[in-house]
């Protein structure tokens, strides 16, 4: 019985430092394309980004996530102003900064008309989003996320925009200059928002 259990045990730990080990990290450096990464990226991968300002491939969104446990991370270099900072602008017809949701679920899906299971846990940290004609963060049909030390200013929307999704983490995030609310968190459920700095928007948090 205990040479059974202990051998469960032992396959477990296997299974689960293989699936570690496959995990990669995609680095991208100033001039890459992070789409790119990101589309090039398996479950549980992370991108990481080197401080740069960027412009992408995709047509619709600065950032286009749908695969489940991506993480994002800007390797922000303190005290060295927007030199530090991992910029993501608008080029073209990209209408959103960051938007994540399963493939095939675009903003004008609505509650209960996409097709495909909730994108699960993402994760963005480190990111600058500036001046995209509709929103700077959004995530859609997501269960599981976190939007961490992001700064998010002059879009013509909303900044930080969870939406439709659960179980997730705003935390330490900056939202500014919006034509509508700095952080919505609309038809979503148990998300913590936590020690963010919103302003000079007509809405704060909503």
């Amino acid at each position: 019985m205990k040479k059974r259990f202990f051998g469960s045990l032992l396959a477990v730990a296997a299974f689960t430092a293989a699936s570690v080990s496959q995990a990669a990290v995609h680095r991208v450096m100033p001039g890459g394309d992070i789409q790119a990464a990101i589309d090039g990226a398996l479950p549980g991968d992370t991108i990481l980004v080197e401080p740069g300002e960027y412009t992408t491939s995709n047509p619709d969104f600065g950032l286009h996530i749908t695969t489940d446990n991506l993480r994002l991370i800007g390797k922000v270099k303190r005290g060295q102003g927007e030199d530090g900072k991992v910029i993501i602008r608008p080029s073209g017809t990209q209408i959103t900064g960051v938007y994540a949701a399963p493939d095939g679920c675009g903003p004008k899906v609505g509650v209960g008309e996409c097709p495909f299971p909730d994108l699960k846990g993402f994760y963005i940290r480190g990111f600058t989003v500036l001046g995209f004609p509709d929103n700077g963060i959004q995530t859609r049909f997501v269960d599981g996320f976190k939007i961490i030390r992001n700064e998010v200013g002059n879009v013509d929307l909303n900044g930080i925009y969870p939406t439709i999704s659960a179980n997730g983490l705003v935390q330490n995030n900056v939202a500014y200059g919006t034509k509508d609310t700095a952080m919505w968190v609309a038809a979503s459920e148990n998300v913590r928002v936590i020690g963010n700095d919103l302003s000079g928007s007509p809405i704060g948090l909503e």
